[in-house]
């Protein structure tokens, strides 16, 4: 045990040792000789008291060399002498005088327009019509035929009517101067007063507008007209209906439209009209 302590103790004193030395080895100082080396003198470093330092004396500025004298300017040289004008020529005048150029004519066009042929438009295409508006179209050329038919037939009657009046005139005229012996005129009034009646009653179909029954229907009316010698209508009447109220009442409403008819011939003041559907169909 005594051993062991002795060994220990004497293991640390050599580390002890060997760390000493080994720190105690000094480290090797690199010295530089391209460097000068200056001499400071400490001494002086540090002034004296109550002695004035003398100041270091200021740089003088160097004096600027001596400027060299400008060259003398030379004098300018006088001005050449201006060379006389030349005298202007006298224009010479012109043997003839210029003719001034003709204007051209700028040529017509008519012609390359004529023969231009025109260029055709391209035909647009018509809107089909419908079942509707054809069937109107229809109606409306229907009531225009009948009604050109109407001012013919009432040309007719007003020509025949205006004969007959001739006629009877004569008849007149003539019985008055034979006397009693004359022949009668009672079959021209008649006659005439017929057509009177047939032309009254085409006025009065232009303005009748009969209602809807059937084409085969055997409707008839029969209306009695008193008529002023102007052709005034001064009294109508129903004498015969047709059985329907809404017939009858279209032929009174067709003669009150009317009411103005042509002057009636001789001493005709009443006048007897029937109206049958059928002569309207």
């Amino acid at each position: 045990m005594r051993a062991i302590s002795w060994f220990l103790s004497f293991l640390l004193h050599a580390t002890v040792v060997v760390a000493g030395l080994f720190l105690a080895v000094p480290t090797p100082m690199n010295v530089r000789l391209d460097v000068p080396v200056y001499q400071v003198d400490l001494v002086q470093l540090v002034p004296l008291k109550g002695v004035a330092v003398p100041r270091p004396a200021a740089p003088k500025s160097p004096t600027p060399p001596p400027a060299k004298p400008l060259p003398a300017a030379k004098p300018a040289p006088a001005p050449a002498p201006a060379p006389e004008a030349a005298p202007m020529p006298e224009p010479k005048p012109l043997a003839k005088a210029i003719a001034p150029k003709a204007q051209e004519k700028p040529q017509p066009k008519a012609e390359a327009n004529a023969t231009a042929k025109p260029q055709k438009k391209p035909a647009q295409e018509k809107p089909q019509k419908t079942k509707q508006q054809l069937l109107a179209e229809a109606l409306k050329q229907a009531q225009r035929d009948v009604k050109w038919k109407e001012r013919q037939e009432r040309k007719v009657m007003s020509d025949a009517l205006a004969d007959l009046r001739r006629q009877v005139a004569k008849e007149d005229a003539k019985a008055e101067t034979e006397g009693a012996g004359g022949e009668s005129t009672e079959g021209v009034v008649a006659g005439l007063e017929e057509i009177y009646a047939a032309q009254v009653k085409a006025l009065i179909q232009e303005n009748w507008r009969y209602p809807s029954i059937p084409v085969d229907a055997a409707l008839a009316a029969t209306v009695f007209l008193r008529v002023g010698p102007d052709g005034s209508i001064t009294e109508m009447q129903l004498l015969g209906t047709s059985g329907r109220s809404d017939y009858d009442a279209s032929v009174m409403r067709a003669v009150e439209e009317t009411r103005q008819l042509p002057p009636p011939p001789g001493n005709l003041t009443q006048l007897r009209i029937n109206f049958n559907l059928q002569d309207m169909q």
